[in-house]
Order: structure tokens, then C-alpha cells, then sequence
């Protein structure tokens, strides 16, 4: 089941990229595969934060490269490296020997809809759910 709404959203957002960057000449597989993987790198933040520590966070840890003396340079490869996760399970499962020809046209197109209704909820979600935090431990 959960793999068919990703294809699905997939299919959306790849018929809507081909519809917009027709014109353009703009790599449509590159700027959908950053988008999908900073949606999922996103969820995945938020889960760890959700979950209990000792269920996701610790695992996560291991991807993180140790720049000794410098957090902000730890946290950042810590992003890439997740992100790098996501932006190859992606090419792997959608693009690569062009695997997205067989599923675009088993699945309805929604204009995009589904796509960017996805990668919205994914990035406003946790930011909603982190401001509802704060003010409730405010006025709580």
C-alpha cells in the first residue's frame, strides 16, 4: 500500500515536472529528485524527534562524519549524508533504466496536486508541530 502512494506521487510530480520544464529545457529528473529527497530527509528528522531516542536517533548518529571541533561542520555532513540516502534510493527506485515510464501511466494524474501537497506537509508539518510546542510549553 505505501508503495503505491509513493509511486503515485511520484507519478504526479514527474507528469507535472515534464509539463512545466518542457519549455525550459531544465533537468526535470534532478529538480524532483531534490525535492522528494528533502521531503523524506525532512520526515525522517521529525520522526527522530517524535520517536524515542533510543529507536531511530542512535542509528542516525552512526551516519554523522565527526569534524572534531566543530559542530556546525558535524551536523552538516549529518544533513547530506541523510539526504544523499534519500537522493539515491530515489534515482534507484524511480529513474534509473527510466523505471518511471512503466508507473506513469498507472497512476491518475492529479496537475501535481499530490506532489506538492506532499512535499508541503512534509516541510510544514514539523515546522507547525515544533511553534505549537514552544507556545505550549510557554503558556503551559
Amino acid at each position: 500500500m505505501i508503495n503505491r502512494i509513493y509511486y503515485a506521487i511520484w507519478a504526479d510530480g514527474i507528469r507535472k515536472m515534464q509539463m512545466v520544464n518542457s519549455s525550459k529545457k531544465t533537468n526535470w529528473k534532478f529538480i524532483s529528485n531534490v525535492l522528494m529527497s528533502t521531503a523524506g530527509f525532512v520526515n525522517v528528522l521529525f520522526l527522530s524527534v517524535l520517536l524515542p531516542k533510543k529507536f531511530l536517533w542512535d542509528y542516525l548518529v552512526y551516519l554523522q562524519i565527526d569534524f572534531s571541533g566543530s559542530a556546525y561542520l558535524s551536523n552538516v555532513s549529518f544533513g547530506a549524508t541523510i539526504s544523499s540516502v534519500f537522493f539515491i534510493m530515489n534515482y534507484m527506485l524511480i529513474f534509473r533504466k527510466a523505471r518511471y515510464q512503466s508507473f506513469i501511466d498507472n497512476y491518475k494524474f492529479y496537475n501535481g496536486k499530490l506532489f506538492i501537497g506532499y512535499f508541503v506537509v512534509s516541510i510544514w508539518v514539523p515546522i507547525l508541530v515544533m511553534v505549537g510546542g514552544m507556545l505550549a510549553a510557554k503558556y503551559f
